[in-house]
């Protein structure tokens, strides 16, 4: 899905797209099975979204900006 992109975020590029299709079809499992509206996919993801749920706003637009260079 994402090779077929013509443009892509620069957040994904430094952040590296090292997803494995049983890591996406574990959760796509889970979904279904448990339906939530927000579920991550890869460790590394979910260990910055849960930072940027426990960290001020103006820390999470910095580390936005700083990826999105």
């Amino acid at each position: 899905m994402l090779s077929t992109q013509k443009n892509t975020a620069k957040v994904l590029t430094k952040l590296g797209r090292h997803l494995a299709v049983e890591e996406v079809v574990e959760v796509i499992d889970k979904q279904v099975s448990q339906p939530k509206t927000h579920r991550t996919v890869g460790a590394l993801y979910g260990v910055l979204h849960l930072l940027s749920n426990i960290s001020p706003a103006f820390i999470n637009r910095l580390f936005m900006k700083m990826l999105s260079r």
